[in-house]
């Protein structure tokens, strides 16, 4: 019996390590309208922003450098009631050589190096920030209010 406590405490410690590390790095401040959620990113670069909805599904839209990402729902704008997780991931460039190699021919019409592309343009992991936020009655709560 302590063993298998032992095995789910660690699992649950390890779950938590895992979400502090991913969560670390703050990407935008979260600012709360009634009835959207936007990020103002911290740093300039194109984001990714995932959205998880109370009924399961799952939105996703990219996001160019001087668009901040947000989230209002639905086409028709409303906001389904319930808890919604997010996923802000900072999407890495490409390397300043991948962008120089960059592949098919040369003005001369030869192949040019793609070896050299593929191999320069692997980028650091992209930054990720998560969350979460609740909507009743059609409208973002803010968490920061008091009651």
């Amino acid at each position: 019996m302590n063993k298998a406590v032992f095995i789910v405490f660690s699992a649950v410690v390890a779950t938590l390590a895992v979400g502090v590390a991913v969560n670390a790095a703050q990407l935008a401040n979260v600012v709360i309208g009634p009835g959207y959620v936007e990020w103002a990113p911290i740093n300039a670069g194109g984001y990714t922003l995932s959205v998880a909805t109370p009924n399961g599904s799952v939105v996703k839209k990219t996001f160019a450098k001087n668009e901040n990402p947000a989230y209002s729902g639905s086409a028709a704008g409303s906001l389904e009631d319930g808890n919604y997780a997010y996923e802000l991931v900072l999407n890495p460039a490409p390397s300043a050589v991948a962008r120089q190699a960059g592949g098919g021919t040369d003005e001369n019409g030869r192949q040019r190096n793609t070896k050299l592309r593929s191999a320069s343009s692997v980028s650091p992991k992209p930054s990720i920030q998560t969350g979460y936020f609740t909507v009743a009655n059609g409208s973002v709560i803010d968490p920061n209010i008091k009651e």
